[in-house]
């Protein structure tokens, strides 16, 4: 592991959650510590046996040694019964303690969001499973070769060696399958995003395109993935039966070199049999890794990844409480870019907005204005040294975690419903949700009377296999998500683009709304009658301010941009103490 991703261990949410399990993982230790202890007893009871009641044909000494040695066996059973039970509930904790945040992390990771949540399953199912107890068992092979070794040297050596080839194998293993196994990650993320997005698009995919088309691209990023998985799998079993292979030629060996060594004289015939067993226990992890060295690699990768999702997750410590914002809402000098993306989409960007105004956002295809929506929300976070949005002069990171969610509103150019009722899409699924607030925000968006008459009203489900609404009923509905519990910032992205006149209607006293009590708008529109209820309006153009200022002069200029000989109006923008300023020079006059 790195150093960044040990720094990001030790600060970062895992290693809190593996802190607060130390108590049932030293559980784990100690039973593991008692098990391989009691491993002993098979090598010790032949040693007994063929040493002493053979020689001194003594019944009832056999009888002793045997109902001690079934005792002992009982109890490394209990034992290995209750490491599997602890085990799976370590497992079972540590996602309860973690399914939350990389959740969280994984929204914030667009086009990612279930990586971390499978990167902890995978943890989860490896903490859980046989893999996982070998790992457990390995420290005490050395001891073993102690033992080994007090019984006579020359048989140390020899089950030395033979644990020193299963290390060898173990780091080949690591070598030839690490870039089997990424590209196997790789090829199934492929696969399940190609999945999803046929799913996700639905109706308008397939009818563009024939089911046998798009099977035939789900089969071959299907074989590409089998082809890594079989490769994968033909490398570890591979390396699987040759650890086999090499545990019983030493167990063998260390028999037949022990029959030399008694012919000499030098050992008792219960030595060669307890060499040869003990050999087989302390082999048996060093074999049990290899066999699950795939679920090992995957689980350490998993680790990795889950504790840089986290570890870049905002501290959630004590934070200072500051009051909800009710003043402004300003961007100063953004430099954004999108996630995954060197080049920047928006640049230097800076406007000032006060209670009460609303602001449209016009532009070309690709000007970066729903990446400005996304930043004014915290959908994509603002990297340091990047420029700030700031909420009553404050920056978003200066205010704890989730703070801002409760005031501020989006609705985003696909207005997507997730699972469950209509009341619980509109409150945002949050569990304090009151039926007053839930009704306000919906007659807001002016959806209530749509609802109503719907068969189950705000108890009708949406989502996978349930009520299929009009993309106009979702867009509404999706409005009066963004409307709830009145927030003080509104952002909505092409909110009119599946809405009729009604709809338009019903959006344009929605925003008035919003600037009656108080709030601010932002709305990013194409065309000009979502632009009925604002009073400002910013123009972008390649991701930078093109210009700012009143709806009517920067409306007539984006018209005379499209129809020069019209008017002969340039706008340029300046900088002053509230933002940008547009200056107005008309051609004719030379005015400004």
């Amino acid at each position: 592991m790195s150093a960044s991703v040990g720094d990001q261990w030790r600060r970062g949410p895992v290693e809190a959650a593996f802190r607060r399990l130390r108590v049932p993982c030293l559980a784990l230790l100690v039973f593991s510590a008692v098990m391989n202890v009691l491993g002993l007893t098979g090598s010790f009871y032949m040693l007994q046996v063929y040493d002493r009641v053979l020689p001194s044909r003594s019944g009832p000494t056999l009888a002793a040694l045997s109902i001690l040695a079934a005792g002992l066996f009982v109890a490394y059973g209990l034992l290995d019964f209750f490491r599997g039970r602890v085990s799976s509930r370590v497992g079972l904790a540590l996602g309860r303690l973690l399914e939350g945040l990389a959740f969280r992390a994984g929204l914030a990771r667009r086009g990612h969001v279930l990586e971390p949540v499978s990167d902890l399953d995978r943890l989860r199912e490896f903490v859980s499973g046989p893999g996982f107890a070998a790992v457990l068992d390995v420290p005490w092979v050395p001891v073993y070769l102690v033992v080994i070794y007090v019984l006579h040297p020359v048989l140390g050596l020899v089950a030395t060696g033979a644990a020193g080839l299963l290390c060898v194998l173990a780091a080949a293993s690591e070598h030839w399958t690490r870039r089997v196994n990424a590209r196997a990650h790789a090829a199934r993320g492929r696969r399940a995003a190609f999945a999803d997005a046929v799913r996700r698009a639905d109706c308008g995919v397939i009818a563009l395109a024939s089911t046998q088309d798009l099977a035939r691209q789900f089969v071959m990023l299907s074989e590409e993935h089998s082809a890594n998985q079989m490769q994968a799998q033909d490398t570890a079993q591979s390396l699987a039966a040759l650890s086999k292979v090499l545990r019983l030629i030493a167990q063998s060996g260390l028999i037949g070199l022990g029959a030399l060594l008694v012919i000499d004289g030098e050992v008792s015939a219960g030595a060669i049999m307890a060499a040869s067993v003990i050999c087989s226990r302390a082999l048996a992890p060093l074999d049990a890794v290899i066999l699950h060295w795939r679920s090992l690699v995957a689980a350490r990768a998993s680790l990795r990844r889950l504790a840089g999702a986290l570890a870049l997750r905002r501290d959630e410590g004590p934070r200072t409480l500051l009051p909800r914002p009710r003043s402004t809402v300003a961007v100063q000098n953004l430099t954004l870019h999108a996630p995954g993306r060197a080049t920047a989409v928006l640049r230097d960007v800076s406007i000032s907005l006060l209670a009460g105004e609303a602001l449209g956002i016009i532009g070309p295809c690709g000007s970066g204005k729903s990446s400005l929506a996304r930043a004014l929300v915290g959908a994509w976070p603002v990297a340091d040294r990047c420029g700030s949005v700031r909420f009553d002069e404050a920056a978003d990171d200066q205010w704890p975690a989730n703070a801002l969610e409760r005031d501020v509103g989006y609705l985003p150019q696909e207005a997507l419903l997730l699972g469950g009722t209509l009341a619980q899409n509109i409150s945002r699924f949050r569990p304090d949700a009151t039926s007053e607030a839930i009704v306000a925000a919906a007659k807001a968006a002016g959806v209530h009377g749509a609802i109503l008459l719907l068969a189950d009203g705000y108890e009708t489900r949406v989502g996978e296999g349930r009520a299929v609404l009009s993309a106009g009923q979702r867009q509404r509905v999706a409005l009066a998500r963004a409307l709830y519990g009145e927030p003080f910032l509104v952002v909505l992205d092409e909110p009119s683009s599946n809405l009729d006149g009604e709809g338009e209607a019903a959006l344009c006293d929605a925003v008035r709304g919003v600037r009656r009590r108080g709030g601010i708008a932002v709305i990013v529109a194409h065309r000009a009658s979502a632009l009925a209820a604002v009073d400002r309006v910013l123009a972008l153009s390649g991701g930078r301010v093109h210009a700012l200022g009143s709806k009517a002069l920067v409306l007539s200029h984006a018209l005379e941009a499209q129809h020069p000989r019209a008017r002969t109006t340039h706008v340029s923008t300046g900088v002053s103490q509230g933002g940008l300023k547009v200056v107005v020079e008309h051609g004719g006059g030379g005015g400004t």
